[in-house]
């Protein structure tokens, strides 16, 4: 039996509604219909009082669902990944234009374009690492959410483009 079909079995078996289950967890009735329908895992504290709400030991939860030890593991994952997504990018496009500064004024403005570029092409594998997470948080990519999203952050980019461009022009 999977972990969700355990847990609205129990529910049902105490004749709670997920509204009363939600409130002795402090979390939402939206929460446990997602748990009880397998779109999402508990996180462990809601594991924790769950078991105790339910009278069950993790492990009669855990061995019985399976999955759950398998959405931990992409969670922490997800964790891990979460913790690089911005400081590889972000720092690589710092370090390259500060270099631009740095390099004597005689700089070709090719050379300047190359610098502005790379630094431009750490948005491939910060788009890549956020969609790698997303996945393994079990959520689906929303792409109109994104664009939405996006539009501020390329409005940014053009802004600081065009700014270095200008720079570039009154060398």
């Amino acid at each position: 039996m999977k972990i969700g079909e355990q847990l609205k079995q129990k529910r049902l078996e105490n004749n709670w509604t997920q509204a009363e289950v939600a409130e002795e967890l402090f979390v939402s009735a939206r929460s446990i219909s997602n748990w009880e329908n397998g779109r999402n895992m508990p996180d462990i504290e809601s594991l924790i009082r769950l078991a105790r709400l339910y009278r069950l030991s993790l492990d009669e939860l855990l061995m019985e669902g399976s999955e759950m030890v398998e959405d931990l593991k992409k969670k922490e994952q997800a964790a891990q990944l979460s913790r690089i997504l911005f400081f590889g990018p972000i720092m690589t496009s710092t370090l390259l234009l500060i270099l631009m500064f740095i390099l004597p004024s005689g700089l070709n403005r090719g050379c300047q374009f190359l610098i502005v570029a790379a630094a431009g092409t750490n948005f491939v594998p910060w788009l890549y690492l956020k969609m790698k997470i997303d996945r393994l948080k079990g959520r689906e990519h929303d792409w109109e959410k994104e664009i939405r999203n996006s539009k501020i952050i390329t409005l940014a980019a053009l802004i600081l483009i065009l700014l270095f461009v200008a720079y570039l022009y009154t060398l």
